[in-house]
């Protein structure tokens, strides 16, 4: 997919999977904003509303599929492959895709089988703890106090890196400048409030945390392909 294209709200009668091989970009599922980055899975249940922006040009492959909850519930939301251990098995589905073999339908449900598996360990395992890396915890106060006036050099000496390496290391992780990332944080609650509440764009742009509306508006056009008040009517048609 492109670089800044742009999937408009739809949903499906099936699960879907959708493994991010390279790229970075945003999705919402419904009312939830998430960041996707190369080596992170979206599991989206079915007859929910989600949409997709590509910051860069982004690879993926994707499944769609019938599931009964057993052994376990999957949980709509964005996963990290930490093993690697998904990856290999989408791109076996995409070889068997491309060139079927004999009991071609019967590999195809063994291989979901294991997606979904490795999918459910992925979900209902401890979270990898991070509280000693001081860039998590940088990322961690940002999206903490990404309302409120950020001292982004000051925040790099916490972390112990200068402002230039700390910036550096940064994008390096999330795909975005710490200022990006702040901005697109804003621009997500302001698309929560936008679908969510009927205050005026003048007063969602105050509480986001924009100069003014004519600001907040020419960021969100860039950000969302769409202006607030055609975003909001977008949503709403949609739903």
């Amino acid at each position: 997919m492109p670089k800044d294209s742009y999937v408009d709200f739809h949903n499906h009668n099936c699960f879907e999977i959708v493994y991010y091989v390279r790229g970075t970009g945003e999705m919402m599922i419904e009312k939830d904003s998430y960041r996707y980055g190369p080596g992170t899975i979206s599991m989206t249940r079915p007859k929910l509303y989600h949409d997709e922006r590509h910051d860069e040009e982004t690879e993926v492959i994707f499944i769609g599929f019938l599931h009964d909850d057993k052994p376990a519930h999957l949980t709509s939301g964005i996963f990290y492959d930490q093993n690697g251990t998904v990856l290999p098995i989408m791109q076996r589905m995409k070889r068997e895709l491309g060139a079927p073999g004999a009991f071609h339908a019967e590999q195809m449900d063994l291989l979901t089988g294991q997606v979904v598996m490795e999918l459910l360990r992925l979900q209902h395992q401890p979270a990898v703890e991070t509280a000693g890396s001081k860039l998590h915890y940088a990322i961690r106060a940002l999206e903490e106090n990404y309302l409120h006036n950020v001292d982004f050099r000051s925040l790099s000496d916490l972390t112990g890196y200068s402002y230039d390496r700390f910036r550096h290391l940064f994008k390096e992780h999330t795909g975005l400048s710490p200022l990006n990332f702040v901005i697109g944080k804003r621009l997500e609650h302001a698309r929560q409030l936008l679908i969510s509440t009927d205050d005026t764009i003048s007063a969602i742009a105050h509480d986001c945390g924009f100069s003014t509306a004519s600001q907040f508006g020419d960021m969100f056009k860039r950000h969302f392909h769409l202006s607030p008040s055609q975003y909001r009517e977008s949503y709403r048609t949609a739903h």
